[in-house]
């Protein structure tokens, strides 16, 4: 009961702290669940019918709460349909093996197999995602969890005999029962935490990572981008672009910065749909974007750089007057063999400041590292 209630209230305050973690606060519920479920179970007498109803309804109510938890997780609609299906069976089974075939280990073995057949619909969800080492543990758990609500009643009677005394406590079912449930509930609650845990240090992490007005990756973001291209020796050959929006100080000062926050969204969705899967994209400074591109040929990524300028200059902002169209400059650099991240986003930046002092609404491209230690 103690345990019950610690993970209970565990799982309420991480789901407090950060309303994203839903399966945490779904497991909070199932805990909760647990706690009364428990109670009824030593508190009933074997043959109370009402009680022994009222336990396993709160018990396939927690199962349902265990499902809804990995489905937030998941990020998968709760099977309503199964579950209803699964719930009805345990009730017209309950009911035939306590009214009309008086079979009393027949209804307690059903009751657990039906629950154990609601934890196994998180199986398909969890299979599908243990891509991580968490999502692989809670996979194992979980498919732990149904073979033993399955198999425990079974197993209960091969060893001790369908026992149907008045000392339900004292038998050896309920023994196994208890057994049971605390080494789920421990085990269930113990991999929930670690990925509630695991889940909000990511969510922190991308947080720091991550322009809050745009959601595009920020300085930081893109910093580790060029970081991971190096280590894994793939920055050769990538194109850097260097991407500013022309005269964007004149657009806040006549039109206020809530509008210019409206442009900068617009702009940024805009190169994040062009960009897709061939590169990576970030806000690196107030009008200021970043993008790399894959290893590509100079003239396909300034012929990308020139679609993409034309697609910001085709964006309607009915916030601004109607004679009136925001552009941005560009910046090319295709990086050179062993040049470093910091030497061609200097290039990249140099073409932009060319592009910005010939006209704007243009794209240049940057000389190369060599050309350009000999001019320095």
């Amino acid at each position: 009961m103690f345990m019950m209630s610690l993970f209970a209230a565990v799982f309420l305050i991480v789901y407090i702290h950060d309303r994203t973690q839903k399966f945490a606060g779904w497991m909070a519920v199932a805990y909760c669940l647990g706690l009364v479920a428990y109670c009824l179970d030593i508190s009933r007498t074997v043959d109370s019918t009402a009680m022994t109803m009222a336990m396993n309804t709160a018990f396939w109510c927690l199962s349902g709460a265990v499902i809804a938890a990995v489905c937030a997780r998941c990020d998968r609609p709760f099977p309503k349909l199964y579950f209803a299906g699964l719930l009805c069976l345990g009730y017209v089974s309950n009911i035939y093996f306590t009214f009309m075939s008086h079979d009393l280990a027949m209804r307690s073995s059903m009751s657990n197999v039906v629950g154990g057949l609601m934890i196994a619909l998180t199986i398909p969800m969890l299979y599908s995602r243990k891509r991580q080492k968490i999502d692989r543990a809670i996979f194992i758990v979980m498919t732990s969890i149904a073979v033993i609500m399955c198999v425990r009643p079974y197993l209960s009677f091969a060893i001790f005999g369908p026992e149907s005394g008045t000392q339900y406590l004292q038998s050896g079912y309920a023994l196994i029962l208890h057994l049971t449930s605390a080494f789920i509930a421990l085990a269930g609650a113990m991999v929930m935490l670690l990925a509630s845990g695991l889940d909000m240090m990511d969510r922190l992490h991308r947080l720091s990572r991550t322009d809050y007005l745009t959601g595009l990756r920020n300085r930081r973001g893109m910093e580790a981008t060029f970081d991971r291209l190096e280590l894994e020796n793939n920055l050769d050959g990538c194109a850097v672009i260097a991407v500013d929006i022309d005269k964007f100080k004149a657009l806040n000062d006549q039109y206020g910065h809530p509008v210019g926050d409206v442009i900068l969204k617009r702009v940024a969705d805009c190169l994040n749909q062009l960009i897709g899967e061939i590169g990576t994209v970030g806000r690196v400074g107030g009008e200021e974007f970043l993008i790399v591109l894959s290893s590509v040929h100079a003239q396909a990524a300034i012929h990308f750089s020139e679609q993409v300028r034309s697609a910001i200059a085709l964006i309607q902002h009915p916030e601004i007057d109607p004679g009136e169209s925001v552009t941005a400059s560009f910046g090319v650099a295709i990086v050179e063999q062993g040049e470093t991240s910091r030497s061609a986003l200097h290039r990249a930046d140099t073409a932009l400041y060319a592009a910005k002092d010939g006209g704007r609404n243009r794209v240049e491209t940057a000389v190369s590292a060599v050309e350009q230690k000999r001019a320095g």
